[in-house]
């Protein structure tokens, strides 16, 4: 059992208050929460970062009573559908995810995950990844993977790579400075 929730939960507390104290409008939406469990995230301290983010961003939809359905993603033949948004988020969901994690798989492929959520009333969707991804960079792509055209896909690279390999991240999808935070 992930028994580390003294590092999820102040995490989640942070979130939920930054979310409380914010213009954001939480009323009428619904989440989709993606973990990438690729085997380029290989370090232990890496991956206890990764998946603690998951929990805390879990924990704090759950207490802001933000309906949310968590996956596990990586290669085409690896995706893992943890939790609906019917259920309240349980100690069982985040073994369940956790577990998952713990397969290491190829590199991953956010396109056919991003393509489950397609019959779901999703509004954001986060993707928590290193972001080393085959299609990371195809944010137009994924469009057309989605019934709704509106709904928000949203990246959360966590990373372990020097600021030259940042840098070349960044101009590789374009994405301003501010959006890559190094972990």
């Amino acid at each position: 059992m992930f028994t580390n929730f003294k590092c999820a939960l102040p995490l989640a507390i942070g979130i939920a208050n930054q979310i409380i104290q914010s213009d954001i409008s939480i009323e009428n939406i619904q989440v989709a929460l993606f973990l990438d469990s690729s085997r380029t995230i290989s370090s232990e301290h890496q991956r206890n970062a990764v998946f603690s983010m998951f929990v805390s961003l879990a924990i704090a939809l759950e207490y802001l009573h933000i309906p949310s359905n968590l996956f596990i993603f990586c290669d085409t033949g690896f995706q893992f559908f943890v939790k609906s948004s019917k259920y309240t988020l349980r100690k069982e969901h985040i073994q369940v995810a956790l577990d998952a994690f713990s397969v290491f798989r190829k590199l991953s492929n956010f396109g056919d995950a991003l393509s489950k959520i397609k019959n779901f009333n999703v509004s954001t969707a986060f993707v928590i990844t290193d972001g080393l991804l085959y299609n990371l960079h195809d944010t137009k792509g994924y469009k057309g993977l989605l019934k709704d055209q509106e709904i928000k896909v949203n990246f959360l690279i966590m990373s372990l790579l020097q600021q030259d390999d940042l840098i070349q991240m960044q101009s590789y999808i374009g994405c301003p400075k501010v959006c890559l935070a190094q972990t």
